[in-house]
């Protein structure tokens, strides 16, 4: 008998962007950065506001959830 793996959802790695759609135009909390996070993959969230200065250094464990001035899910991508 093999092992099960473990759903995606509980894993972090490398992360993967199918099916954020859903979470644009969201306002941005905690908990949905957790939701985020364990939605994709990621093994951790950036979130950037509008005009923040940020590394651009690409990183396939990060998710980056960017903000709109009222601080609703703008853009999510990997990286």
């Amino acid at each position: 008998m093999s092992p099960t793996p473990a759903p995606a959802a509980s894993r972090a790695g490398p992360c993967t962007t199918e099916g954020t759609q859903a979470f644009a135009g969201r306002p941005y909390d905690a908990a949905l950065g957790d939701e985020l996070r364990r939605h994709t993959g990621a093994e951790r969230v950036r979130v950037v506001r509008p005009g923040q200065m940020v590394t651009m250094e690409y990183d396939e464990r990060r998710l980056t959830v960017e903000v709109d001035a009222h601080g609703r899910v703008a853009r999510v991508r990997c990286g």
